[in-house]
Formats: C-alpha cells, sequence, structure tokens
C-alpha cells in the first residue's frame, strides 16, 4: 500500500484564499461588532472576540462574563461552532488546525493550511 504524506502549507486570511466573511456566524444571532481584523460578539450569551492575523483566528472568551462553573460549557460551544466548519468533503484542499492548550484561559487559536500531496 502506498503511504502519502501530506504536507501542510499556511493559507493566509486575506479574502482570497481565506475568507474571513465566514466568522460572523459564529456568533449568537449571526451578530457582531467587526472592526478591521476583529470581530466582538457572544457566544453561549458569553462575551467573546476574535482577530485575525497570517493564517490564524485567535478567539478569546472575556472571563469577567462568565461564570466559574460555566467556563467550559461556554468554550465548548465556541469550539463546536467552529468546528462545524472544518468539513474535509466540502474543501479537501483546506486543513484546520485547533489550539485548545489556553483553554483555561478561554483562548482558542484556528489555524488554516492548504493539503498538499
Amino acid at each position: 500500500m502506498e503511504n502519502i504524506v501530506q504536507k501542510l502549507i499556511p493559507a493566509p486570511i486575506d479574502e482570497k484564499n481565506i475568507l474571513s466573511d465566514w466568522i460572523y456566524l459564529i456568533f449568537d444571532d449571526e451578530d457582531c461588532v467587526f472592526r478591521g481584523r476583529v470581530a466582538t460578539g457572544f457566544v453561549a450569551e458569553a462575551v467573546c472576540s476574535c482577530s485575525y492575523s497570517g493564517n490564524s483566528v485567535f478567539w478569546e472568551i472575556a472571563p469577567s462574563f462568565v461564570t466559574e462553573s460555566g467556563r467550559d460549557e461556554v468554550y465548548e460551544e465556541l469550539l463546536r461552532r467552529l468546528q462545524e466548519f472544518n468539513n474535509p468533503e466540502m474543501n479537501p484542499m483546506i486543513h484546520i488546525n485547533f489550539d485548545t492548550s489556553q483553554r483555561k484561559e478561554l483562548k482558542l487559536k484556528q489555524s488554516f493550511y492548504f493539503v498538499e500531496d
């Protein structure tokens, strides 16, 4: 059996390679305030902001607007909404990586890559 190695190449969010127009769909009621490369709205009724640069979107839930017991629920809801767009069947040439290493700080990094065989 042939072993296929895929190479991941950063896919910039530059309105040409990767668009930013889907970001508003992540927020409650598909509503947010967009200023340049920053969007702020609500996710599961908690204040959430994102900014993007290069091939990554940086998401942050405002901890002062979330109860200690609701942190996991809000974070999981944000991650669930983002993962809905991670459908390899829709676009097999794009891979989305989720870095949840800053989960306790209510931060998440989402990075986009082109897939090259």
